[in-house]
Formats: structure tokens, C-alpha cells, sequence
């Protein structure tokens, strides 16, 4: 019994998109074959999935993100950069103060940008 291909949905041509990003980012990874030794992925499944004939399994997502030092979600990323991928962590209470005080400054900043036509003037 053949198995047959599940078509791709616009999350795995995102994840297609991304991956292509991050092979062409990286040297070591920038082939199938290597992409393939390092994920432990069948290269002919990476070049499905590259070629957009097939969806990748939730297990092929994780390993290929594993192989490329990132989480699972941050292949699923719109507009992913490869040198600056999106991070998520818990900050404590001193970063979060600082991070509203930083809020609160940009806020007043635009504020007074409008209120006074421009941003302020270097002398």
C-alpha cells in the first residue's frame, strides 16, 4: 500500500520558507544531505517537504528545529530571521520594572514628538 503525500497547508509552507532560510543561513547545513546526518530525517523527506510535495510530521518539525539549534514553534514563525529568531524566557521582577519603565519613557518620548512636531533637536 503507497502512502500518500499529505498536501501542503500554509503553516508548512511557512515551515518550508524558514527551513530554506536557515540552510541558506548555515554553512554546515546548507545541504540535504547534511540537513539529513544532522536531523536524522530522510534526506528524500527534506526535499519533499523543500519542494512543497509534503507536510512534515510534528517529530520531523521538532528534529529539523533541533538540528538547527532552535525550538519547534521558532520554525513556525512568520518572517523568521535567521540570525535573530524569536525568543521567549521569564523575567524576573527587576527586568519586568525595567521593562515598564522603558515603556512608560518611549511613550512620553512619542508624546512629545507629536506635541512638538519632531523629535528633539541635537545642538
Amino acid at each position: 500500500m503507497t502512502k500518500t503525500p499529505t498536501p501542503p497547508t500554509p503553516l508548512t509552507d511557512l515551515f518550508r520558507q524558514n527551513l530554506r532560510k536557515l540552510m541558506d543561513a548555515d554553512r554546515q547545513l546548507r545541504s540535504q544531505p547534511k540537513l539529513a546526518a544532522a536531523s536524522r530525517v530522510a534526506q528524500t523527506s527534506i526535499g519533499r517537504i523543500l519542494r512543497g510535495e509534503q507536510s512534515p510530521t510534528l517529530d520531523v518539525v521538532h528534529r529539523i528545529a533541533g538540528a538547527v539549534g532552535l525550538e519547534a514553534w521558532q520554525m513556525l514563525v512568520p518572517d523568521l530571521e535567521p540570525d535573530n529568531p524569536p525568543i521567549t524566557k521569564q523575567i524576573d521582577e527587576r527586568q519586568a520594572e525595567l521593562l515598564k519603565r522603558f515603556r512608560l519613557a518611549a511613550q512620553d518620548l512619542a508624546r512629545y514628538e507629536v506635541e512638538s512636531g519632531g523629535p528633539p533637536r541635537k545642538k
